[in-house]
């Protein structure tokens, strides 16, 4: 038979020495004995005890700082910014000039108006530009992309003849009619924000002199116009660029604005 594993009160007191003057010692192990956690050292501990002996805290020089500059990436980044501010910057004083310029400028006579509304019906244009006479010299251009506005220089005037008005009228009315107010937003665009690759004026100055060409292909053909006389109001025009009363101001307000593009 198995032996009796039972353990009662009365056994436990029968096995307990006889002599009462010896000690009953009973370990009980704890749960868990792990060691106790170092005291934590602090800055000022750390800097008390890098201290030799006689010096106080107070007499510490103060700790130098480390200037890092900003990496690579941040300055041409911020290079990046300046440019495109100083494009913006370009356009609004373009902008403002040319308010300036309407805002003194005169309406055409009254025929020149009719002819410009009749011309403007044979390119098929919604809406007829309207026509104005400034008193700044420089050349006809075209500008405004919601309220087309052709604008001419009253001392050309009286150097064109009827037929050469109506060339230039012709020309300034093809930039409409191929919307070439909205288009050159496009190499703009890119100018202001690609203004450190050579490439993009290349393209600006590619894509005018083009515009220019077309202007004139469709202004021929429109009006029915020979190319020997297209050309002699094209040169009288020059003509009246090399003169000394051009303004150059108003030459870069024309080349400068998308929304003004020169005859």
């Amino acid at each position: 038979s198995l032996p009796d594993t039972s353990f009662s009160g009365a056994a436990f007191a029968a096995a307990l020495p006889a002599n009462p003057a010896l000690p009953l010692v009973i370990h009980i192990p704890a749960m868990s004995e792990s060691p106790a956690p170092a005291p934590r050292t602090t800055p000022n501990r750390l800097r008390a005890a890098k201290l030799s002996p006689g010096k106080s805290p107070h007499t510490l020089a103060p700790a130098s700082r480390t200037w890092h500059f900003p990496r690579w990436e941040v300055l041409l980044f911020s290079l990046w910014i300046l440019g495109i501010t100083a494009g913006v910057a370009r356009w609004l004083i373009h902008w403002t000039r040319l308010r300036s310029l309407l805002k003194h400028s005169n309406p055409a006579p009254a025929e020149l108006q009719q002819a410009s509304d009749r011309l403007a019906a044979a390119f098929h244009l919604k809406r007829p530009p309207r026509l104005v006479v400034t008193q700044t010299p420089g050349s006809p251009f075209v500008c405004g992309g919601l309220r087309p506005t052709i604008v001419i220089p009253d001392s050309l005037l009286p150097q064109l003849a009827p037929e050469e008005t109506q060339n230039l009228l012709l020309h300034e009315l093809a930039h409409l009619a191929r919307r070439d107010l909205w288009w050159n937003w496009l190499p703009e665009l890119c100018v202001v924000l690609y203004w450190f690759h050579p490439l993009v004026y290349w393209v600006r100055s590619q894509t005018r002199f083009e515009t220019e060409m077309a202007c004139d292909q469709l202004a021929m053909q429109i009006g029915d116009v020979q190319p020997g006389d297209y050309a002699d109001t094209l040169l009288r025009i020059v003509t009246h660029l090399t003169q000394p009363r051009h303004n150059p101001h108003l030459h870069i307000l024309q080349s400068g604005l998308p929304q003004a593009t020169r005859g």
